[in-house]
């Protein structure tokens, strides 16, 4: 399944769905760049969310979000990487999210980190997916929320929005 999906593509399902799920109550920010407080050196960050986490943290935070989209299960070493990666970013959470799944051991070694969340998304929504132009972005991009609107003359038109920046899209239906 790996192979038949990109990696852009899945984080762009992830943004969808974080953004979906915050509803407006969150800013939420693709391939950030952020300089890491320990190393000094500038750090890619899949997915920055920055709002509040009812349950998790009483005041505004920051979420930092990893996206894999491997063809393995994410192991005890790839957690421990992701959690000095967020003492880098110096995010308050941190969430970890692949296709595939957890060992044991990375199950176990999440658990134990303060902030840290694991979840498993498979990308099947990708498949299904209408792709157009997003103006803002200046890129072709995955039309989330998609709904074809019918015009006076009879023409098909989509009409969803850009999960990288929340723009809404408009494509034509062939």
């Amino acid at each position: 399944m790996a192979e038949d999906v990109r990696w852009r593509d899945y984080e762009e399902l992830i943004c969808a769905q974080l953004r979906r799920r915050a509803e407006g109550s969150a800013r939420i920010e693709f391939d950030r760049r952020v300089l890491g407080r320990l190393s000094g050196y500038a750090r890619q960050v899949d997915i920055m969310v920055i709002g509040r986490f009812p349950g998790l943290v009483r005041d505004a935070a920051t979420m930092a979000v990893d996206c894999k989209l491997w063809s393995r299960k994410i192991g005890i070493d790839d957690v421990d990487r992701f959690v000095g990666f967020l003492s880098d970013v110096g995010t308050d959470l941190g969430l970890l999210v692949t296709n595939v799944g957890f060992s044991e051991a990375a199950r176990a070694r999440a658990a134990s980190e303060r902030g840290l969340k694991i979840d498993v998304v498979r990308p099947t929504a990708i498949e299904l997916a209408f792709r157009t132009h997003c103006e803002h972005c200046r890129q072709l991009r995955i039309m989330h929320e998609l709904r074809l609107v019918a015009a006076a003359s009879g023409e098909l038109t989509a009409r969803g929005w850009c999960a990288v920046c929340g723009s809404v899209l408009y494509g034509d239906v062939e």
